[in-house]
């Protein structure tokens, strides 16, 4: 099939578009990354500014071509900074906000946090869903040889640049 193409977003999808005389199908199949395969269906030539205008339309609708972990939570599944089981110091609804969190916050906020359990890692894990990222953080222990917040602020920071690197890859046949 000619009018077949490949593009790879970040993203899951799944739609059927109906225009006069086209019947377009986009479908997202999560293999070892995400691919979008558009089909364009048409008794005429395949029309590339008509397939080039939709893939233009999901590229630039940011919260579709946002890597999934990048993603804003609901104010229920934020995290909240504290500075001990009382006082909350913010509230971070994205990996971003969390890094600029822990970069601002006292000393003794983020050894709350990391008190006999990892609240960093458990968050990134259960809200956020990357695994591989709340693993990276478990590991992350005060001590007296390592300066925690930098630590934290690091790992998150790679990891962020990673997922924006990754949000939006195309790949076309």
């Amino acid at each position: 099939m000619d009018n077949v193409k490949h593009v790879t977003l970040g993203f899951k999808l799944s739609i059927k578009l109906s225009i006069p005389y086209w019947t377009i199908y986009i479908d997202a199949i999560k293999l070892s990354y995400n691919t979008i395969w558009i089909t364009m269906v048409n008794e005429e030539d395949h029309d590339e500014e008509l397939y080039w205008g939709i893939v233009n339309s999901i590229i630039n609708d940011k919260r579709v071509c946002t890597h999934p972990y990048l993603r804003r939570v609901s104010s229920e599944r934020a995290f909240r900074l504290k500075r001990n089981h009382d006082e909350v110091l913010s509230e971070c609804h994205l990996l971003e906000e969390l890094k600029g969190a822990i970069e601002n916050a006292p000393e003794e906020a983020i050894l709350f946090h990391l008190d006999g359990r990892n609240d960093f890692a458990t968050w990134v894990r259960e809200e956020i869903g990357d695994l591989e990222l709340g693993a990276d953080l478990e590991r992350i222990r005060p001590s007296k040889t390592i300066d925690v917040r930098s630590e934290l602020v690091h790992v998150l920071d790679s990891r962020i640049k990673a997922l924006r690197y990754d949000s939006v890859n195309l790949i076309f046949d």
